[in-house]
């Protein structure tokens, strides 16, 4: 989840998952779908009072266990950044993807519960609406700890899972502790009460492992939005160990399941169910969640339908930018095509475009197509990157999140600094970017979110203090 994004020109319902969408279909239905009327979202009904400086996360993914090819995330993304417990993630990898493909809603699910809760929001945040979210994750949870009593006994991934918290238990836990584990290794069907214990805020994962692996597979079966709602919920450390409640401000993340570097094979729920529920997202957020729309040159079918998706998405849908799923140059002729044009639009639009680390790439890019935002998508840059770049950090937390809560990670890493993102994105005042969110939540009927108020407020914005824009 650490990948560096740059800044400016040259910077790095139940019953209702059958309605897969094709391309066409979901171009002519629209990223949007729907108009909310005096939807406020997670944002309060008005605004918080401006504090100085923002936060804003660019590097976190949005999706769930069905979104994509959840053991290759695991093995291929996850594990090389925890070597210590390298073989325990990729033995839970196929455990994680199976629970997660039979538990985790569609993104067609996903869409028809984000529109049953828009409905009955009406002007503002209802008492009821928090009954019904907190009524999701108890049956996601009910129906996660049900699964797992019986899919765990016997599996590779709990035989590691059971030595790694034996190792410490006695000393750590207690003598009784120590035996109800070493039970566990040999029974068919897990009690409920045993992976109450497994689970729980004092219970063994918490407490004997650097970790958490159970809670992690337990978050990949959400809703996507349920995890969007922990980020910002969340509370984040900042620099002398101070407190910053509130979460993050602003999170701009890209669409996990087309990603390039997860594989090409199918998924559960297709890409466009995907960007279905996200953009049902962005307007339930409130002007907090802005994400990245994917182009991927080499899956086009019809590179004008694709530029044509990436536009409604940008300028009617609540879109800040465009990620290029693919390494520059691997597409067809006729995708290099449908790449040029994309990219002579971006550079006109000022719509930034996050792409992989390619420096060759990039001069040839910019002498095309001077003006064009390009940010890099990974740190650990090989060679230098282009002149006048300053690489930004954020926590891609749901890649991370096999270490912890996000509030623990937000805690030991200290806030997002906001300042490259606002530049790179073009969010203050008299950029085309502000002018698109300006008008999109007109159209909504948003309130002004509590990050483009903090920028309009003379002498803040600047980001809050923190260390020197490490990768993550």
């Amino acid at each position: 989840m650490t990948e560096g994004v740059g800044q400016g020109v040259s910077v790095t319902a139940p019953g209702r998952d059958d309605a897969s969408l094709s391309r066409r279909r979901f171009l002519a239905q629209g990223l949007g779908g729907i108009t909310v009327l005096g939807l406020g979202g997670w944002a309060a009904s008005r605004p918080r009072r401006p504090r100085r400086g923002i936060r804003v996360d660019v590097l976190s993914r949005v999706f769930n266990g069905q979104d994509l090819q959840l053991a290759s995330f695991l093995i291929g993304v996850v594990a090389p950044g925890r070597p210590d417990h390298a073989a325990l993630i990729r033995a839970g990898a196929n455990v994680a993807q199976a629970l997660a493909w039979a538990l985790a809603p569609s993104g067609a699910t996903e869409t028809w519960r984000l529109d049953e809760l828009a409905r009955r929001r009406g002007p503002g945040l209802a008492t009821s609406d928090d009954r019904e979210i907190l009524r999701d994750r108890e049956e996601a949870d009910r129906r996660f700890l049900e699964a797992l009593r019986v899919m765990l006994p016997g599996t590779e991934f709990f035989r590691l899972y059971l030595d790694g918290l034996l190792s410490g238990a006695r000393a750590t836990l207690g003598r009784v502790a120590a035996a109800r584990l070493a039970r566990m290794a040999g029974v068919s069907v897990l009690g409920r009460d045993e992976v109450d214990f497994l689970l729980g805020p004092e219970g063994p994962e918490r407490a004997l492992l650097s970790i958490r692996p159970l809670h992690a597979f337990r978050r990949y079966t959400y809703y996507r939005y349920l995890s969007v709602r922990e980020l910002f919920e969340a509370t984040g450390g900042a620099p002398g160990g101070v407190d910053l409640p509130g979460g993050v401000d602003l999170v701009v993340p890209t669409v996990a399941g087309f990603d390039g570097r997860l594989g090409s094979r199918a998924t559960p729920t297709p890409p466009g169910d995907q960007l279905l529920a996200m953009a049902r997202l962005v307007t339930l957020c409130g002007g907090r969640l802005h994400p990245l729309v994917p182009f991927d040159q080499c899956r086009q079918t019809d590179g004008r339908d694709s530029l044509a998706l990436v536009q409604d998405a940008v300028e009617r849908r609540g879109f800040v930018g465009v990620t290029l799923s693919s390494p520059l140059g691997q597409g067809n002729a006729s995708a290099d095509g449908s790449l040029r044009a994309l990219l002579a639009w971006c550079a006109r639009e000022e719509v930034a475009v996050v792409a992989e680390p390619e420096p060759e790439a990039w001069s040839r890019l910019l002498a095309f197509h001077p003006g064009l935002r390009l940010g890099v998508r990974r740190g650990g840059l090989e060679g230098s990157p282009p002149r006048g770049s300053g690489l930004m950090y954020g926590i891609d937390w749901i890649r991370r999140s096999i270490q912890g809560e996000v509030s623990d990670l937000l805690r030991r890493d200290g806030p997002v600094l906001g300042d490259d993102a606002v530049a790179f994105l073009g969010l203050r005042k008299g950029r085309r970017t502000r002018e698109r969110l300006e008008r999109f939540y007109d159209r909504h009927r948003i309130t002004a979110p509590a990050w483009m108020l903090a920028l309009d407020e003379p002498g803040t914005g600047r980001g809050i203090p923190g260390p020197e824009r490490p990768t993550v």
